[in-house]
């Protein structure tokens, strides 16, 4: 039997898109991961009237319905009543947790107002999720075949509920389980990878594949449903195998979560450490590298070597190269990666010169970028012609520096010429 899932997020602030709506994110994730069809999500804010009519509507269509927010103890939390009344039960107050709410408030010692009693009302006959996170519990109610789940709003509160309250039930009503692969792309666009994997699109049915874009990035999530995680990774392989065939070096990683991410595990294996010189890109692939817990193994230090005199007095690119080939070209930036890596004593070096706009000498040289990687005393290098704002084009700078980085880690060694 299909299970059918559904998630309300309660709260005006989610629908004015004054908060992200983190709890239906994580929610999301686990249903998926349990094998649990989510088929609805609805946005509905502090309005009794309007959340009857969207509870009544789930109630008609779903198995398990979840609620996130409105729990707590002011007069816009109202999810519990209009649960109540939608399914013809009495608030009642449970002494038990009425003790908890209060314990809460005694170990901070700050006084507990009577509003927070509310708190402590529960549907007649549902069970409370104890929540050692906050002082709203969590509600489940079983009405008819129908599981009904109350979590806290608070993305910590939820959150911890969620994996240790929840999870553990709907494992029960999970016939299987569905598990996800991402396929990470850079260096082509969605529509191309769309072109290059729709027959696999069109015809797959478990596992089935499908492309998003993100951050001038694409990534290809495939997705089988299987009895246990063994035959999940069986269906999966084949697939994922013959992605990476058709799109080749475009894809940089599998499961990770960002090109930093993945160059700097493959520096940490590799155990080479990198150093970079900086003009256009002002630092962002420095910050990039250092978001990374443990980053100092791998990246000693950076320079934002953003005008002239700086890349000749302390980066020490050669005079005669700036003044004969330019401040934004190939062979300045050779030189900036050669001497981060001098400077810093690194296996390898990169640099970036540009002009991310919206000032340039004209308009042709808008976006037009170089980014290089020393190693080995080799180079390689990537001309780049990049279109978008100023943040855009260093962003995507930043990314083309980090995807050479990756291929050279990945191959550890460069070709004789330069692309």
């Amino acid at each position: 039997m299909t299970i059918k899932a559904e998630i309300i997020s309660v709260g005006t602030e989610i629908l004015l898109g004054e908060i992200l709506n983190s709890d239906a994110q994580i929610i999301s994730s686990a249903l998926s991961e349990l094998g649990i069809n989510l088929y609805y999500q609805t946005v509905v804010g502090d309005n009794y009237e309007r959340l009857s009519e969207v509870l009544k509507t789930a109630l008609s269509r779903s198995d398990i319905i979840i609620l996130t927010g409105g729990l707590g103890p002011t007069y816009d939390d109202i999810t519990k009543k209009t649960a109540a009344d939608a399914l013809n039960l009495r608030l009642i107050e449970d002494n038990d947790v009425l003790k908890r709410i209060q314990a809460y408030f005694d170990k901070k010692n700050i006084e507990m107002t009577p509003n927070n009693k509310l708190q402590a009302l529960i549907p007649q006959g549902a069970k409370v999720l104890q929540n050692d996170w906050g002082t709203a519990p969590g509600i489940m109610i079983e009405y008819n075949k129908q599981k009904i789940f109350m979590l806290p709003g608070p993305p910590y509160e939820c959150e911890n509920m969620l994996k240790n309250r929840l999870i553990p039930i709907l494992k029960e009503q999970s016939d299987g389980i569905i598990k996800s692969k991402f396929i990470r792309v850079f260096g082509i666009g969605e529509s191309a990878v769309e072109y290059l994997l729709r027959d696999i699109m069109a015809n797959a049915q478990n596992p089935t594949a499908a492309p998003y874009a993100k951050d001038g990035e694409a990534l290809v999530r495939i997705t089988a449903k299987a009895a246990d995680e063994k035959e999940a990774d069986k269906l999966l392989e084949p697939l994922e195998t013959e992605i990476i065939k058709r799109l080749g070096t475009n894809v940089y990683g599998i499961n990770c979560a960002s090109l930093e991410d993945q160059a700097a595990e493959l520096l940490k294996k590799s155990r080479l450490t990198v150093s970079c010189a900086e003009s256009c890109t002002g630092g962002l692939l420095a910050e990039r590298l250092t978001s990374i817990s443990g980053a100092s193994n791998f990246f000693p230090g950076s320079i934002v070597s953003y005008t002239e005199e700086i890349k000749n007095n302390i980066l020490k690119v050669k005079k005669e190269t700036i003044e004969t080939f330019g401040v934004v070209s190939l062979q300045t930036a050779q030189e900036m990666a050669l001497q981060a890596s001098i400077t810093f004593k690194t296996d390898i070096g990169i640099g970036i010169t540009g002009y991310a706009g919206p000032s340039a000498p004209s308009e042709n040289d808008l976006g037009h970028i170089f980014v290089c990687v020393y190693f080995k005393k080799r180079y390689s290098a990537k001309e780049l012609r990049l279109i978008g704002n100023r943040n855009k084009v260093r962003r995507l700078a930043s990314s083309w520096a980090l995807k050479l980085l990756i291929d050279i880690l990945k191959e550890n060694n460069l070709p004789n010429k330069i692309p």
